[in-house]
């Protein structure tokens, strides 16, 4: 739970919503730690238990089902209001993350600094893993659309009052080699 007073104006995160998660109400819940600082609405794929309920956060490979990476946002820097901005708010190397269970037709939101460089989030565009880094990015057709390719597709079905993408869930489940 970090944020950088020193930089705040340069260093915007990603911001997730957990609109439609049924992980919200029911599902599960995970607790993580990665070796790098990582903006919520980032992905990951659970990976080793670590201690007293704390799996490693491992960077999802195309073929995998992802978890939603989403700690409330804890800011305790008060000079201005500025600074309390959710998107000031990042998970730090080596703390704990709260990772949501993602299931098929649920539904979040991100912001735009949420996706990966060079994604170009859209109405009607696909959300995918590229395999490389935490963060998703974007696809013109859904890759899943002739066989199962990726384990996890979205798709963005609109853009919300505040600016961020509303992702609908459409697949996540492990592809099988």
């Amino acid at each position: 739970m970090a944020s950088k007073f020193i930089d705040y104006t340069n260093n915007v995160h990603g911001v997730a919503e957990s609109t439609m998660l049924k992980a919200t109400k029911v599902g599960h819940h995970y607790n993580l730690e990665a070796s790098v600082d990582v903006d919520n609405g980032s992905v990951a794929k659970i990976g080793k238990y670590k201690r007293n309920d704390v799996w490693t956060a491992d960077i999802p490979k195309v073929k995998d089902k992802i978890v939603l990476i989403l700690t409330a946002p804890k800011i305790y820097e008060e000079y201005t209001t500025k600074m309390q901005e959710e998107q000031y708010f990042y998970n730090a190397a080596g703390e704990i993350m709260r990772a949501y269970e993602i299931q098929d037709t649920d539904r979040f939101s991100l912001s735009a600094e949420a996706f990966a460089e060079g994604a170009s989030p859209a109405v009607g565009k696909f959300v995918v893993v590229n395999g490389t880094g935490y963060k998703l990015t974007t696809a013109e057709a859904n890759p899943n659309a002739t066989s199962a390719t990726n384990g996890f597709v979205g798709e963005i079905i609109e853009i919300n009052p505040n600016g961020t993408y509303l992702v609908n869930v459409l697949r996540n489940r492990e592809v099988d080699a």
